[in-house]
């Protein structure tokens, strides 16, 4: 399961934790200025960034240096106030809709959904909705679907959840395992759908892609293998660089190191050896080369007792 290593990731995540991040803004420039240097493709400010009082130099540093940055909004009143600011930037809008979902059984406040999404059409953005699929949020994946069908939103992101650090809002407890994915499953070949143009799907998971778009995979193309550490990276609330949000191992310091210094170290090189390495409880499985371990973060970290594999696997086929 050798990949060809990169000398940079090509996507990188940062959690920016709003006014209630350690870093002051010295800080956040120094990193967003190591993270624009190392030449990235695309940035995803993640979490509650136009809440922080940085945000406008974050954002200025990396595009000004070519970097295609994708924003989190949580749709909050304030973030909402701060949007009119970024109306003339070429910077992508991330609605995260997960505050809207209600309850265990995936209810979601379509009222508030609608209105959110209207005000940030008029300050000038047509957002992509985002949803990691946590435990309670698989339930309420059609009726967003439907919401996407019936307000032309052009894109639906169901990312990899983020278990590192302490602000993503859930813990371990939250994610997915095969049960769940079976229960909906069920759900989902319950559904029928009426006429319409689906949003474009960017879902990380494969098992969870295997049941919303059965047979097609050619869009899957770019997550050939675990790509923690080669290009994907994390870089966390107190400025720490991981191998993606899955896996917290620490790579180094971004406020003592640049990102390329970090990237050839022994601890990057470290994890992409685990990733080479078929998980124990997937020996034997037919579908190995089709999913390659699956998310190797969540099953290093979570999933020992059952040889490391991808918490949505049931075993080997």
């Amino acid at each position: 399961m050798s990949l060809d290593l990169l000398d940079a990731p090509l996507r990188l995540t940062w959690a920016i934790a709003g006014n209630r991040s350690p870093l002051n803004t010295a800080q956040l420039s120094t990193i967003a200025g190591r993270i624009a240097d190392a030449g990235l493709f695309f940035v995803t400010l993640d979490n509650a960034p136009l809440l922080n009082p940085a945000w406008r130099c974050l954002v200025e540093c990396l595009v000004d240096q070519g970097c295609q940055v994708r924003l989190v909004c949580q749709g909050s009143d304030d973030e909402l106030e701060q949007l009119t600011a970024l109306a003339e930037r070429s910077v992508e809008l991330l609605f995260d809709v997960a505050r809207l979902v209600n309850g265990q059984n995936g209810l979601l406040d379509l009222a508030v959904l609608t209105s959110t999404l209207e005000k940030m059409r008029t300050i000038g953005f047509d957002p992509a909705l985002s949803l990691t699929p946590l435990r309670h949020h698989l339930p309420a994946i059609p009726k967003l679907l439907r919401f996407c069908q019936d307000h032309k939103v052009r894109r639906l992101r169901l990312p990899n959840a983020t278990i590192v650090g302490s602000f993503a809002g859930y813990g371990p407890g939250d994610l997915p395992n095969w049960p769940d994915l079976q229960n909906f499953s069920q759900h989902w070949a319950e559904q029928t759908w009426e006429g319409g143009d689906w949003p474009i799907l960017e879902i990380h998971d494969l098992f969870l892609w295997e049941i919303l778009t059965p047979g097609d995979l050619k869009s899957r193309a770019e997550y050939g293998g675990c790509q923690a550490g080669n290009s994907l990276a994390h870089v966390d609330d107190d400025g720490q660089l991981h191998p993606c949000s899955a896996w917290p191992h620490l790579l180094g310091s971004l406020l003592t190191s640049s990102l390329e210094e970090l990237w050839q170290g022994t601890e990057r090189f470290a994890v992409r050896r685990l990733v080479e390495q078929a998980p124990q409880g997937c020996v034997g499985c037919r579908d190995l080369a089709l999913c390659q371990g699956g998310c190797r973060g969540l099953g290093i970290t979570l999933n020992r007792e059952c040889g490391e594999r991808d918490l949505m696997c049931r075993g080997p086929r």
